[in-house]
């Protein structure tokens, strides 16, 4: 049984090997996706390295000869791993018995012999060859100042000197050595000194070939002397003679004095100054009567524009594709300019019977003068006059709705929209509000039922959102606010049922009471700069699933869609869409007025004993609570007017068993009692 197990073992050790083998065999080194295994080529040996067959890679480097014993007179010095020879057999010392012949360079030798350095020992019974010169090249001739060395070839053994008169050049030849150079002519002003000098080697006193000394020295032209004046156009020019002994020769004449250039006396204004272009002067030379070339004389005059008169004159606007703009012109009053005259627009007149008023500002167009006119186009103008128009009016004494006017131009002078100005234009259906405009007060599109686009043009000033500005505009369903605003005022968007979605610009510091409630907002993100968010801001928007505060606001926070103030203590408002059960974090200490007004889907709620205030309205209007736990065992204080739970489907109050009598009679609680119930 033992040899069974054995030999099983042996047989699956062997089908992991064989196994293994194959998976190998199938891996190349040069794969990308697979494990780098190289395959081994031959292995290395003292003259070649050992690389992957695959890839070349180097595997085991050369391994180097494995010396063997050293070189004697009887064996070669070999490798003893490839045996190749690395150095020769060594010649015998040979050692020669008293009565034997050594052989020389041409005899042979006799006689007993052995060597000093193994144990050759060889009787003399037939000659030994003669050795054979051995040549060395010895110098036979010195080189010399002008010829080259010799040397031959004569043998070194002892007794022999053999000259074989084969011969070849020795040391380059020496060249002169001239010692001191004399010189033998001085330079003069045109040609150079010459110096020689003789070879100082012994034995050969040889003269050298002259060479140049000193430069020639030039001459010395003493005082130059003006033979020539410069006139207007060309250059003086002066002479000299040399003064050195023996020249006297004269000098090449060189420029003197430059050119005067002409004296052109008083410029005279041959050419007038144009609107366009400068005048011209010309001048005549007062030393050679030549005239000069022309120079600018004035500058351009520049145009001397007129007053703008009127090309065309401007119009009222009937409709929306009507403008009325007029034209200006004005051109050169200078005589003979031809200067294309300069043109501009002028503003249209607006829209006839546009009354216009200073009380605001400037000027402001009064829109009540037209309400009841029966147009359905209104255009405010850029100007009234030549004064700008900056302001819009209209108050409506009489609540009455426009239903005649669809389209409204607005002038880009204009900087406010102030009260009720376009109140209940049910006929309106979108506006564009130009750049210009930096505050829209109380009201201006109050009840435009009809308003369904708000547009702001590029680069908008916009900085207020007056209160009740949209409010009522039930079917406003696009407004994209400007970057520029920083206040959004009460009930601003109040009961814009169409309103489904708006992003708070970055700006926004401050938003007032009631400025969404009622809308149809799903989700509202508030921005860093957010300080003040006045009472049911978001209130009573029955499809708000989320109200989100950004990280970086320090004045508010959110969770689970809930707005708090920035430390979580105090409970601002739940969104209007909340449904199911809720329980209230631990850290909160106040439920702030109307936090889950008209919370139609809360059906239970858990207050946590944290809590100490619960204030107006907290919970009133919340028609599906079936439960309402507070885990107090101090009643927590209610609102002035004891609203708090108002209108919660008559559910039960859930209270500490030990503080049920506690709620019962706590102030404003009594109103609740038959409802307060122990756990």
């Amino acid at each position: 049984m033992r040899n069974i197990r054995k030999q099983a073992g042996i047989l699956i050790f062997t089908v992991i090997v064989a196994v293994t083998a194959v998976c190998f065999l199938f891996i190349s080194c040069e794969d990308p996706e697979l494990p780098h295994i190289c395959t081994p080529g031959t292995a290395a040996t003292c003259t070649t390295a050992q690389r992957c067959i695959d890839c070349d890679e180097l595997l085991q480097a050369v391994l180097g000869h494995n010396h063997g014993p050293e070189a004697t007179c009887t064996a070669s010095q070999n490798c003893m791993d490839c045996g190749v020879e690395l150095n020769e057999m060594l010649d015998h010392d040979w050692e020669y018995d008293q009565n034997a012949v050594p052989p020389t360079c041409t005899t042979e030798g006799y006689g007993h012999r052995y060597c000093n350095d193994c144990e050759a020992n060889e009787p003399g019974s037939t000659p030994y060859d003669a050795l054979g010169h051995e040549f060395d090249w010895v110098i036979t001739k010195t080189p010399t100042c002008s010829a080259a060395g010799e040397e031959t070839e004569i043998c070194h053994r002892d007794g022999c000197n053999h000259n074989s008169n084969i011969k070849r050049q020795g040391a380059p030849a020496l060249g002169h050595n001239p010692g001191n150079w004399v010189q033998t002519t001085a330079p003069t002003c045109t040609a150079a000194g010459i110096e020689t000098g003789t070879c100082t080697r012994e034995g050969c006193n040889v003269p050298n070939t002259p060479r140049a000394g000193a430069n020639a020295l030039g001459h010395n032209p003493g005082n130059w002397v003006q033979t020539t004046a410069p006139t207007c156009t060309a250059a003086g020019i002066v002479t000299g003679t040399c003064t050195r002994a023996n020249c006297n020769q004269p000098n090449t004449p060189y420029t003197g004095a430059a050119a005067l250039g002409h004296n052109p006396g008083n410029w005279v204004q041959t050419t007038a100054p144009t609107c366009t272009t400068a005048g011209i002067e010309t001048g005549t030379c007062t030393r050679c009567i030549e005239p000069n070339e022309p120079r600018q004389g004035q500058n351009a005059l520049g145009h001397e524009i007129g007053n703008w008169t009127i090309a065309t004159h401007a119009t009222y606007c009937t409709d929306v594709n009507s403008h009325g703009t007029g034209l200006e012109k004005r051109a050169c009053t200078r005589a003979s300019c031809s200067h294309v005259q300069e043109t501009r627009v002028i503003s249209c007149l607006g829209t006839a019977g546009l009354t216009f008023t200073d009380i605001r500002g400037p000027f402001s167009a009064d829109m009540s003068s037209i309400k009841n006119s029966g147009l359905s186009f209104v255009c405010i103008p850029d100007y009234y006059g030549d004064i700008p128009v900056v302001c819009i009016d209209g108050y409506n004494s009489d609540d009455s709705n426009n239903t005649t006017i669809t389209n409204i131009r607005i002038g880009k002078n204009v900087t406010s929209i102030v009260y009720t100005a376009f109140a209940d234009y049910i006929g309106l259906t979108s506006i564009e509000i130009p750049a210009g405009v930096t505050d829209i007060n109380s009201e201006v599109f109050w009840g435009c039922i009809n308003l369904v686009n708000v547009t702001f043009a590029p680069g908008s000033k916009l900085n207020r959102i007056g209160s009740q500005v949209f409010a009522k505009c039930y079917n406003l369903s696009s407004i994209t606010l400007p970057n520029s605003l920083t206040t959004i005022g009460q009930s601003a968007f109040a009961s814009c049922n169409s309103l489904t979605q708006i992003i708070i610009p970055n700006n926004v510091t401050f938003i007032d009471y009631y400025a969404f409630s009622g809308s149809g907002l799903t989700s509202i993100e508030i921005p860093a700069k957010v300080g003040s968010i006045g009472r049911r801001a978001f209130g009573s928007c029955e499809n708000l699933t989320s109200i989100t505060v950004v990280a970086e606001n320090q004045n508010f926070s959110s969770w689970n869609g809930i707005l708090y103030n920035k430390n979580g203590t105090t409970l601002i408002q739940a969104p209007g869409a909340i449904s199911g059960s809720l329980s209230i974090p631990n850290n909160v200490t106040t439920i702030d007025s109307y936090a889950f007004y008209l919370c139609t889907k809360l059906t239970n709620i858990v207050i946590p004993a944290t809590v100490t205030t619960i204030n107006t309205a907290a919970f009133s209007i919340c028609t599906s609570l079936t439960s309402i736990t507070i885990q107090a065992g101090t009643p927590p204080s209610l609102g002035y007017d004891n609203s708090a739970f108002s209108s919660t489907n008559n559910c039960q109050i859930r209270v500490p068993a030990a503080s049920v009598n506690a709620y019962k009679t706590a102030l404003g609680w009594s109103t609740y009692a038959s409802r307060i119930v122990a756990m």
